[in-house]
This record gives C-alpha cells, structure tokens and sequence, in this order.
C-alpha cells in the first residue's frame, strides 16, 4: 500500500458477491483491491471496479484506527466482525 492512501471498509454493490462486506486495501485508476480476511485473502486480493462498492463513511474512530492498522487476515476479520457486531446492536437497541 502507498503511503498516504487510507484503507476503508466498503460493500459490493454489484456480482456475485453483492452485499458483502469488504476492506479497501488500496485504490487505483478505478479499481480497487479488498480483502474480507476469510475467502480474499490480504496477500491475494479481489480486483473490483470503484463503481461497483460503496464506500462505509459513518464509522467510529477506534475502528477507523483498527482499518487503517489491520496488516494481518486475522486483524482484517476481527475489523470487520466489529464492525458488523456494532451495526446489529444498534439495530436492536433501536428496536427496544
């Protein structure tokens, strides 16, 4: 990765894999590489075009920090399992 690029968590909007959650490991010239630490591993990432993800703006800063940080599959999963775990319990409370 470049220095000065920041990694962010995006969802696939459109293919197979649509609605899935991803990290942006890089962007260039209208692609991006993403990792989900499971199937699309960091060393082996998925090229997918910028136009097809949307980009997860709204995230809290700890877990920004975890995304800019995450150099391992295992840090990559636990990022996106927060993630995930705090968008579904604010959900609840929500529904309380």
């Amino acid at each position: 990765m470049e220095a000065g690029t920041k990694r962010f968590l995006a969802v696939s909007l459109a293919g197979h894999d649509k609605g899935q959650l991803y990290l942006v490991l890089e962007e260039k010239d209208g692609v991006c590489l993403l990792t989900d630490g499971k199937r699309k591993l960091i060393g082996n990432p998925k090229r997918k075009k910028t136009i097809h993800i949307q980009k997860i703006i709204h995230i809290p800063g700890s877990l920004k920090e975890m995304t800019e940080n995450a150099q391992t599959d295992a840090q990559v999963r636990a990022v996106l399992k927060m993630y995930l775990n705090r968008k579904t319990n604010t959900d609840q409370t929500a529904a309380e």
